[in-house]
């Protein structure tokens, strides 16, 4: 169900643009909404990323994947929040 992973990483749980503030200069100068924060399997990231996004975090999603630094497969993690969710 989980893809194979032997690497944890300090993951935010809640990486979207909501949650990034940048300058006027398009610097960040903040990341908010850390209690989702802890340490997880490396693709934990981009697992969250991709559930319960809003119509305007479509982008966010697509350009996520394609900047995934592995190729995981989430379908069955996906499949299982459409059940339980």
């Amino acid at each position: 169900l989980l893809p194979r992973s032997s690497v944890s990483t300090f993951t935010r749980g809640d990486l979207a643009p909501r949650n990034i503030i940048v300058d006027k200069n398009c610097r960040i100068t903040a990341v908010l909404d850390c209690e989702s924060s802890s340490w997880f399997p490396d693709y934990w990231e981009y697992v969250q990323m991709m559930k319960w996004c809003g119509s305007s975090e479509r982008g966010w999603q697509r350009w996520m994947t394609k900047a995934r630094l592995k190729p995981w497969d989430i379908t069955e993690i996906q499949k299982a929040r459409r059940v339980i969710f």
